[in-house]
């Protein structure tokens, strides 16, 4: 009789528990990392040049829009955007054809309020 009723009362704490899960707002913690949605190396096709420094990269994910422009520090990369979703992704060099991606898919680690998984793209662009 005594173990019958501490199952029941186990059974009844887990009904419970599921139960109220609904209502609570239980969200994976999301790890401490920092990272950028997008990271481009940006070249001639041709002659593999960097051009990163002259390169202006625009990224799009519904209403969010981030620009991108080289600085001081860039490098032969250009980094961007700061959360995970889908994006639109323009390359603009002058002298060359403009590089445009479509449904670039950026993930997560952990749920969508967490830092983005960094996608790589290699951007080979062709002159005029």
């Amino acid at each position: 009789m005594r173990l019958s009723r501490s199952i029941l009362s186990v059974v009844g704490v887990s009904t419970l528990l599921v139960a109220c899960g609904d209502r609570l707002d239980v969200r994976p913690p999301c790890p401490d990392i920092y990272s950028f949605a997008i990271s481009a190396t940006i070249r001639d096709s041709v002659t593999n040049e960097s051009l990163a420094t002259r390169s202006l990269m625009i990224l799009r994910d519904g209403a969010f829009v981030d620009t991108i422009r080289p600085n001081r520090t860039t490098s032969a990369k250009l980094i961007g955007g700061r959360r995970a979703g889908t994006y639109h992704i323009t390359v603009h060099v002058d002298g060359y054809r403009e590089w445009v991606r479509s449904n670039v898919e950026v993930l997560s680690y952990g749920g969508p309020q967490c830092a983005p998984r960094t996608t790589e793209l290699d951007v080979r662009l062709v002159r005029h």
